[in-house]
């Protein structure tokens, strides 16, 4: 099975048309105004990007109201939630027609048992890596923990997911591995992505998965 790939965490219109090029599946944009991706303005925004690919908001315990503005404002199709989120505002947003991640950090096994309490109001979790700093630490946490997961919901595996993991990946034979979420890894600077980097890693990642 093909595996998804998010790129996450773009701002500047050029490298975003650049990115969206290579055809990923999700394209992220972060609107956390302490993150250094900050999207803090539309001017430029491409809006007229491919149809294939699922443009995501990326929040951090925001209001259901001003993230639906958002997505109006920069026509989002999906959206990530990447603070304390309760599965009750999930399904606020979901039951609107959008596609909704929720960001679930991990550092050990006990982590993952709070995958359960999404299972209905989100369509995809993105386990990241558990820092003070809500994602785009570029640190991993321990893979061998995936063996441990036990929800019904497909993730994405986030968290410092690099250009070297492809072989990595591929050993990784979890059923509900859906996809990957990379970042920083992949940059020349914080929201500037290196095409050539992620270019390969796409490749790379959809050669290994063909069945």
């Amino acid at each position: 099975m093909k595996l998804k790939v998010k790129v996450c965490g773009m701002r500047d219109p050029e490298n975003i048309r650049a990115v969206a090029a290579l055809q990923p599946d999700f394209l992220g944009f972060i609107f956390y105004p302490k993150s250094p991706r900050f999207l803090e303005s539309s001017k430029g925004f491409p809006i007229d990007l491919p149809a294939s690919i699922c443009t995501t908001g990326v929040f951090v315990d925001e209001k259901p109201e001003r993230i639906l503005e958002l997505v109006q404002l920069f026509q989002l199709k999906a959206v990530q939630l990447h603070g304390k989120e309760l599965p009750e505002m999930c399904d606020k947003l979901r039951n609107t027609g959008l596609t909704v991640l929720k960001a679930l950090p991990v550092a050990s096994e006990g982590d993952l048992l709070r995958a359960r309490d999404f299972e209905g109001s989100v369509d995809y979790l993105v386990l990241d890596t558990k820092t003070i700093h809500h994602g785009g630490s570029g640190q991993k946490f321990d893979w061998q923990l995936l063996d441990k997961y036990q929800s019904r919901l497909p993730f994405l595996l986030g968290g410092g997911v690099s250009s070297e993991d492809v072989t990595a990946i591929q050993l990784i034979q979890h059923p509900l591995l859906a996809g990957v979420d990379i970042n920083s890894r992949f940059e020349d600077s914080p929201g500037n992505k290196n095409i050539n980097l992620v270019r390969e890693f796409i490749n790379q990642l959809n050669s290994i998965r063909k069945i």
